[in-house]
């Protein structure tokens, strides 16, 4: 249990959540980069789907028929709160910043891949051992996705002129 009174099972539970937020906060980008670019609108709503599908996959594994795997795979260390609540509101000032501003579709796309790199770099949905069946599918989907994102982004990227 945590200073705070908070069971392992409740903090586990929060940085769930706050991962299925971060995928929300992507998908929110991503959405809002469809609206500002209207000849890549496909690209970035079909991420963006793809972004809020990872968010339940999360708010399912932090379901309550879940809640004996939690425990599991939720390690501090691993998934620091006040890192991923940082994180995601990097995402969300950025989606303002594409609301309130002209960027360019080389911007935005430099700006995606950062987010996408560094979920990977964070090894965020990195599976042990230990986890469960349902935990190793999950966070391995997730995983699979995230590299997919990053490598379809720098894709679109690198065929965008300079």
């Amino acid at each position: 249990m945590s200073t705070s009174g908070t069971t392992g099972t409740d903090a586990a539970r929060q940085v769930v959540e706050a991962l299925a937020d971060h995928e929300d906060a992507i998908g929110d980008l991503y959405e809002t980069y469809a609206m500002c670019f209207a000849d890549a609108a496909s690209f970035w709503h079909g991420l963006s789907v793809e972004e809020y599908g990872h968010g339940s996959l999360m708010r399912d594994l932090g379901g309550r028929e879940h809640e004996h795997e939690l425990d599991v795979f939720v390690d501090t260390k691993r998934f620091p709160l006040p890192e991923l609540r940082r994180a995601t509101r990097d995402v969300r000032d950025q989606t303002e910043v594409a609301e309130n501003s002209r960027l360019t579709l080389v911007e935005a796309l430099e700006t995606a891949l950062g987010f996408e790199q560094e979920m990977i770099e964070r090894e965020a949905y990195q599976v042990f051992t230990s986890d469960s069946p349902n935990v190793t599918r999950v966070l391995g989907h997730l995983r699979r996705s995230s590299e997919r994102h990053r490598d379809t982004i720098r894709a679109y990227l690198m065929r965008q002129p300079r």
